[in-house]
């Protein structure tokens, strides 16, 4: 399977610095992704919505030149589906670099790359599963999760609704490896 765990691959991405390349590439699109930027947590539906009507819309083109706005409309909704695609890979593929690695994982920590992976979430990329992956089994990391970054996720449940992804990081961040944590629990419960 593609994204499956290989200790060898791991090892080498950490060693030839390829995870921070990945990083360096993640921040170059955001500085093109407005609504990203803005931290819309719309955007990721939206981005759904215009891949769907992609499929329609070039039909309803049939001279770029006889209708010029529709045209410049129907290319900017394939760029944004472009950068949506490009995230999601890259946020898939920062898993697939930590998955069971804890050298990894506390080299996301001292890197600040789990407070970039949490800024993604509620934006519908699927970094909310990278960072219940990430803080699931190792309490280190769990004990470094402030207060602003429970209230997000605290907030999304308020917003978003009562998703499965919300609750499964509170589960991590209450109970990483089925050991509580005590602070986190109560820092919740506030």
């Amino acid at each position: 399977e593609p994204w499956s765990a290989r200790p060898e691959r791991q090892k080498l991405a950490l060693e030839l610095k390829y995870i921070d390349a990945t990083f360096d590439l993640f921040h170059e699109l955001v500085k093109y992704t407005q609504s990203l930027v803005e931290g819309d947590v719309r955007w990721g539906r939206r981005a759904v919505a215009l891949n769907q009507s992609l499929q329609v819309r070039p039909k309803e083109v049939s001279n770029p030149s006889a209708d010029v706005d529709k045209w410049r409309q129907l290319m900017q909704s394939t760029i944004e589906c472009m950068k949506t695609r490009c995230l999601k890979l890259l946020v898939r593929l920062w898993l697939a670099t930590f998955l069971n690695s804890r050298k990894i994982e506390l080299y996301f920590l001292k890197n600040g790359w789990v407070e970039t992976i949490n800024s993604l979430n509620g934006h519908g990329l699927g970094a909310s599963d990278v960072f219940v992956a990430l803080l699931s089994n190792n309490k280190q990391l769990v004990r470094q999760v402030d207060g602003s970054t429970v209230q997000k996720f605290i907030d999304f449940i308020r917003l978003l609704g009562p998703l499965d992804t919300w609750l499964s990081f509170l589960v991590a961040l209450c109970a990483p490896a089925e050991s509580a944590v005590g602070a986190m629990q109560q820092l919740v419960l506030e």
